[in-house]
């Protein structure tokens, strides 16, 4: 999926399944990009998310 169209998902109410796709295609997308300050921050959601989906 396009990079910023990635960013604008994360936002959307998405079922539970596709949220945990979108926020693993973030967290690469992070890895081999520099990110704006809201990048950033989306990123970092999308990281807490799935950290607290493994719990």
């Amino acid at each position: 999926m396009e990079g910023k169209l990635i960013f604008n998902e994360w936002a959307e109410d998405l079922p539970l399944e596709r949220k945990v796709r979108i926020a693993e295609e973030l967290l690469l997308i992070a890895k081999s990009n520099h990110l704006t300050l809201d990048e950033q921050k989306k990123v970092d959601e999308a990281e807490k998310f799935l950290l607290q989906r493994d719990d």
